[in-house]
């Protein structure tokens, strides 16, 4: 069985950096759990165990599954054959003394007896997670291809350096011959027991054990994307078509193969449309820049069966509404990253991007169309003019925890420095840098981090910070109350720079703005305008569209 075709990993261990994430909360959540009922045919108690699982996860949708794995003396190969080599590898890792018993979240090597679950399940279910998983699975029916996608991220820090993600593949409502089934009415037909959640697939790995993961510290972000063959049936002898509507796929995470930390159930979408983009993510491209030039990517697939070879966006940012467009070719289950040009507005604004048309056909909205995200502009300090700058930092007890650094525009350190020793008392001592600049005109950034984000202003001294130019005058300051990071960009011995919609060049953006516009539409050339600023709508042209732009923003 070829399971594995495509694998890509994206790790980010830096929480200012996780804005990727599009099926898992960063917020710290509880665990979840499952329960692996080993089972079979020709046990007459296990369908009483059938029920009670039904029970539990009925009680807390979403939060519970369960898990039944055929093997052992009860399971036999007779059709609807069950046996699977991934289910027997896991059946015979635990110590099984009797049927049904369920492993809930693997918490040891022995499993519980049917009537431990609840209780165990109801303790593990009100405990914090240090990680938490998301994510979806896109169906193709034709090609019988499963495109899964499974993000993880670590809230805390797990207790094992490696972790392991598993990712199975259940099936429902397979009728077959069932010992006891009475004794499960929801799943007896009187003559035929519908048989529920069966494990047909470990599909992620070769190993029945799923694939490791690291690192698996707090804030980082771990993506996985698969894409697998459905295989027509499983078994042999005796084996059980799989039914593309009837499937479903958990993913949970395990510090070694026992110890289940969370699990979820992964979205699933049966593409049978020709034509379906999936919108995957929004990032914003940071860099060091002294204006409002800004840039984003753009990811989504292509779950549709015909090839995708255009399509058209649209992003809703800062109450404007831009169009994109986009050509090339993507085969069905493919990902494309593509980068789109923006101008940004002062601090940080949600956008929504959508996509409104693929291969000429409007797209209908859903959740698998539309894409969140944010783009934050840059603060900058504009024209500053001298040759060097002091770095006054008053660091507060912590000072171990300080380290900070001035940029080139490249990203090349001009200087750094920190951390600082630690002080005897919750007081501050001043740390002094004076940092010559570069002579040709360039945007530098100045970085300040805390190892604690806790920044250095917080209780244990009341820390701040100020940037002098060469003449004494202070440039920027800051009070300390920052988190992980504080920082801020300098436009240094180079022309002010271009702000949108200030169009007569004084730094803001008023009505002397609309009278400048008007005069440079009404006599053409003015030497003193800046072009680019005038066009504050931003469609290439400078007209009455600006003014009416510019006057809903001041009024």
């Amino acid at each position: 069985m070829k399971k594995l075709l495509l694998t890509v990993l994206i790790a980010m261990a830096c929480v200012a950096q996780v804005n990727a994430q599009q099926f898992v909360t960063t917020e710290v959540t509880q665990r979840n759990v499952v329960i692996e009922e080993f089972t079979g045919r020709n046990c007459g108690y296990c369908p009483d165990g059938h029920r009670i699982a039904n029970g539990l996860m009925a009680a807390n949708p979403g939060r519970l599954w369960a898990v039944n794995i055929h093997a052992g003396g009860y399971a036999p190969s007779s059709y609807p054959n069950f046996l699977t080599p991934d289910g027997t590898t896991i059946h015979n890792y635990f110590n099984i003394s009797g049927y049904p018993c369920g492993a809930v979240n693997r918490s040891s090597t022995t499993p519980l007896d049917r009537g431990q679950w609840t209780g165990a399940a109801n303790n593990i279910l009100n405990q914090d997670s240090y990680v938490n998983l998301g994510g979806q699975v896109i169906l193709n029916p034709v090609t019988r291809t499963a495109l899964i996608t499974v993000e993880a991220y670590y809230t805390g820090d797990s207790p094992a350096d490696e972790n392991q993600l598993t990712v199975i593949m259940l099936q429902d409502s397979i009728y077959g011959s069932q010992s006891g089934g009475s004794s499960n009415p929801e799943q007896w037909t009187g003559t035929e027991y519908i048989h529920m959640h069966i494990l047909r697939d470990v599909v992620n790995s070769e190993s029945a054990w799923g694939e490791t993961i690291s690192p698996t510290t707090a804030g980082t972000l771990i993506t996985k994307s698969y894409m697998y063959e459905i295989p027509e049936v499983i078994g042999n002898p005796n084996g059980v078509d799989v039914i593309i509507e009837h499937l479903h796929f958990l993913a949970f995470i395990n510090e070694s193969n026992i110890y289940m930390q969370t699990a979820c159930q992964l979205e699933t979408v049966i593409a049978y449309d020709n034509v379906f983009p999936v919108m995957q993510g929004f990032d914003q491209i940071h860099s060091i820049a002294c204006d409002y030039d800004g840039t984003f990517d753009l990811t989504f697939m292509n779950g549709g069966l015909d090839n995708l070879t255009s399509c058209v966006f649209e992003v809703e940012y800062a109450g404007q509404t831009y169009t994109y467009n986009w050509e090339g070719d993507i085969a069905t289950g493919d990902v494309t990253t593509v980068q789109f040009p923006i101008t940004l507005v002062d601090g940080t604004n949600s956008v929504v991007v959508n996509v409104v048309e693929g291969n000429g056909q409007a797209i209908e909205p859903s959740n698998f169309s539309a894409v969140a995200g944010s783009l934050t502009a840059p603060e900058w300090v504009s024209n500053v003019n001298t040759n060097e700058i002091t770095i006054n930092i008053w660091q507060d007890r912590y000072g171990n925890h300080i380290t900070w650094f001035l940029y080139a525009s490249d990203s090349t350190i001009i200087a750094q420095g920190g951390p600082y020793f630690q002080l005897g008392g919750n007081t501050t001592k001043l740390r002094t840098h004076t940092v010559a600049l570069p002579t040709d005109p360039d945007c530098i950034q100045f970085v300040i981090y805390d190892s604690e984000c806790d920044g250095i202003n917080n209780g244990h001294g009341e820390g701040h910070l100020e940037i002098l130019d060469a003449a004494g005058n202070q440039l920027w300051a800051n009070d300390g109350n920052y988190t992980c990071e504080a920082k801020i960009n300098f436009s240094i011995n180079s022309e002010v720079p271009v702000i949108p919609g200030d169009a007569n060049g004084d730094g803001q953006i008023n009505v002397a703005d609309i009278t400048t516009i008007v005069s440079y539409i009404l006599l053409g050339s003015n030497p003193q305008i800046i072009i680019e600023a005038a066009d504050y709508n931003g469609d290439g042209l400078i007209n009455i569209l600006d003014i009416q732009s510019i006057l809903a923003d001041i009024y």
